[in-house]
């Protein structure tokens, strides 16, 4: 198992939390992983770590805190596929062996330390140093829609007339809408104009005894001629409602401002050079008439 030098553990002691783990994870020569990924090497950073860091704060002497780091990596390895009780009793025959290398209290406050830590989470650490971690990976393939390629200026419209064709275009798709109420208007009045009169020939067939009566003959017609009458007045009063709303929506088009945006011939220079130039040349034959009269 490597081992640090002072002057290392000292480079380290100096560094921020994640700038002193990589550098930790350097000077032992250990690849680099994903800290996500590859949980055994990551924790085992954490745990050497979090051991120098502890030895510092204790005011270890530089080469007991190296040590420290070098029994945290044994303690951690060897103990990975032994129970709580072996696992403690070779935490503390290694500890043993290192007593002349350090001092009875620090001894004892990294006895406490990593009974606080490593014993007491010994089957946590071990499940992630022996189970076998399943990884699950889904990709998802997205397609990316770019936006189309914007068409040259020239071939453009303007945002005034486009307005106006689109309100045109609306206006339109209403009347259109109406006119087709409209058709079906008149196609559901004749269906109910023949539906009513199926029902009285129906009762008539009933109440014929062979002999034809004036008063069933006569309240034949006027139920016939009622239904008609009932049917007509409420198909004309929609037809007639369906009508202004057809000249309202033509009004609209008629009344509907078309944009302008071509120049206009009576502003522009050309057209005021020529008026001026056909005034000029007027006022110039009117002068000369008078020479041609005395002549």
């Amino acid at each position: 198992m490597a081992s640090l030098t002072t002057g290392a553990v000292q480079e380290i002691a100096n560094l921020q939390r994640e700038d002193g783990r990589q550098r930790l994870r350097e000077l032992l020569k250990w690849k680099k992983f994903d800290e996500e990924r590859d949980l055994r090497p990551s924790i085992l950073l954490d745990f050497v770590y979090e051991s120098l860091v502890f030895a510092v704060k204790k005011g270890f002497p530089w080469h007991a805190v190296a040590l420290v780091i070098k029994i945290s990596q044994d303690i951690f390895n060897d103990c990975k596929d032994l129970s709580v009780t072996k696992s403690v009793e070779l935490l503390r025959n290694k500890l043993s062996k290192c007593e002349t290398q350090l001092a009875q209290n620090h001894h004892l406050a990294f006895l406490d330390f990593l009974m606080d830590t490593f014993i007491r989470h010994h089957g946590l650490y071990q499940f992630v140093v022996r189970g076998e971690r399943e990884v699950d990976c889904t990709v998802i393939e997205l397609q990316v829609h770019t936006p189309p390629n914007p068409l040259p200026l020239s071939e453009g419209t303007d945002s005034q007339v486009w307005q106006y064709q689109q309100r045109m275009a609306t206006l339109t798709g209403d009347e259109n809408q109406k006119r087709i109420s409209m058709l079906l208007l008149k196609e559901t009045a004749y269906h109910e104009t023949e539906r009513r009169l199926d029902m009285l020939y129906k009762d008539f067939a009933v109440q014929d005894t062979g002999t034809l009566q004036r008063q069933v003959l006569e309240k034949v017609v006027q139920d016939a001629v009622r239904s008609q009458v009932e049917v007509l007045e409420e198909i004309l009063l929609k037809e007639v409602q369906l009508s202004l709303e057809i000249l309202e929506l033509k009004l609209q088009q008629k009344t509907l401002p078309c944009p302008n945006t071509s120049p206009t011939l009576t502003n522009s220079p050309a057209s005021t050079k020529t008026e001026t130039t056909a005034g000029s040349s007027s006022k110039t034959s009117f002068a000369r008439a008078p020479k041609g009269k005395k002549r």
